[in-house]
């Protein structure tokens, strides 16, 4: 019997069962879920949905593990997916999480929502309405009727006449009246029109005055105007001022109007208050200093003192420097204004530097030779001359009376090439001298001794 009875206990322990509840009321719709079997491998998971009209769809699934499961349900009036998750051989949560209703209201009817009122206003009615919470459907409704309006007095506005720039027409008119406005809407309403308005145009100095009566008719345009009585123009009230205390004479209508203001020709009218000396002597040419008036120019002193010519105040413009061709000088100006000849204008002369050549060519004795300036590239072909001579000589001695002189002549030509002209051995004896030809040259040698050269030069 305690044999049996301990099995029966292991047997209730292997055999685990836990059922969950998910979130009810989704669209009409219920879930649950458990779970059976030994662990969560070896187990069956039972998925309930019950669908808003009462009907219960079930699935199985054999061995879930611990894992999530995902299922879905097709019922009449639509589509739910229900979502387990399973965890430590136990289900942690289970929802669904999907649902699509394509004719729900028409199976279950509708669900009303809260009612909406749309209020009125003056001019329309407003409305109550209760519509589906599902489909939106309008269920009920009913009429507010619109409400009147509510006017009252805000203001009044008086007729008003703006004058054109010239006081004569035409004049902009705009009608007066008082001003309600509803309460309710803020529509506006003009009550008490004011048609028929009396205005006054003053006089000024150069037109007339008057008084008229203008009436317009309820859109607000001139129907007639007439009664004017007119007022003659004032005329200018000119009185005699002096301006600044420079002198400045002049005569101002006191009312200020355009036009009506006079000055004198005669600046100095009550004198000359400002005056300066001014020189008359210019730079080449002296003369005497005079006393005048800033404003006129008037002269109210001559001959205030003698100045001798001013001489002229040199500023240097620019410099242009001499080239191989041309000259260079400074060109000057006078800061007095005065103009100046070239002859004075021109100073610092330099003549042209002339062309500074340098043989560019081979070293050669050929006729010509290319030549450029070092200064400004300039290029050309000069006669390839000799430009100098240099004369040596030397003696070899022989046994007995009588040596042998050797001349030679070293030339440069203009290419810068090196040339030797040498003579012949000439038989001399000691201590001779005379002059030899050594190629085109004369070249005079006086010896001493027996290999000694005491002078020489080329004569020719």
């Amino acid at each position: 019997m305690r044999k049996l009875l301990t099995a029966f206990i292991l047997s209730a322990v292997l055999v685990m069962t836990m059922a969950f509840t998910a979130l009810a009321n989704e669209n009409g719709a219920s879930a649950t879920a458990s779970l059976s079997g030994n662990n969560a491998n070896q187990g069956t998971l039972t998925i309930t949905l019950t669908d808003g009209l009462g009907y219960e769809h079930v699935q199985v699934v054999q061995s879930p593990g611990n894992n999530t499961v995902v299922r879905g349900f097709e019922v009449s009036y639509g589509v739910y997916e229900v979502t387990v998750v399973i965890s430590g051989n136990r289900i942690s949560s289970a929802e669904i999480t999907k649902s699509e209703v394509t004719d729900f209201c028409l199976r279950f009817g509708h669900t009303p929502g809260d009612e909406v009122i749309i209020d009125p206003t003056c001019d329309e009615d407003g409305r109550w309405e209760i519509r589906c919470e599902v489909c939106d459907e309008l269920i009920e409704y009913g009429v507010i009727a619109a409400l009147e309006h509510d006017f009252q007095f805000d203001s009044t506005v008086p007729f008003n006449v703006v004058l054109a720039a010239n006081n004569f027409g035409p004049h902009a008119y705009t009608m007066g009246y008082d001003l309600y406005v509803c309460e309710n809407c803020d529509e506006t309403e003009q009550r008490n029109l004011v048609l028929t308005h009396e205005y006054t145009v003053d006089p000024n100095c150069s037109q007339q005055g008057y008084t008229a009566t203008v009436i317009l008719n309820e859109a607000g345009e001139v129907a007639w105007w007439g009664n004017a009585v007119y007022v003659d123009e004032l005329g200018h009230d000119f009185q005699s001022i002096v301006w600044d205390g420079h002198g400045w004479f002049g005569s101002q209508c006191s009312r200020g109007c355009e036009g009506g203001w006079y000055i004198s020709h005669d600046r100095c009218y009550f004198g000359h208050e400002e005056t300066e000396i001014r020189q008359t002597a210019t730079c080449t040419v002296g003369g005497w200093d005079q006393e005048v008036c800033i404003h006129c120019d008037e002269v109210i002193r001559d001959q205030v003192g003698w100045r001798g010519a001013l001489g002229h105040d040199f500023n240097e413009l620019y410099t242009v420097e001499a080239t191989c061709t041309t000259g260079g000088y400074t060109r000057m100006e006078c800061l007095r204004g005065c103009e100046l000849p070239d002859s004075v204008a021109v100073q610092n002369w330099s003549p042209a530097l002339g062309h500074d050549y340098v043989v560019v060519g081979d070293l050669s004795t050929t006729p010509w030779t290319l030549v450029r300036c070092s200064r400004c590239g300039d290029e050309t072909h000069v006669a390839n001359v000799v430009v100098s001579t240099t004369p040596s000589a030397w003696v070899r001695q022989v046994p007995g009376n009588t040596n042998f002189l050797n001349i030679t002549v070293e030339e440069v030509f203009t290419s810068g090439a090196l040339n030797s002209v040498v003579s012949e051995e000439i038989a001399i004896r000691n201590n001779a001298s005379g002059t030899y030809n050594v190629g085109p040259y004369r070249v005079f040698v006086n010896t001493q001794g027996n290999d000694q050269i005491r002078q020489i030069w080329i004569e020719n």
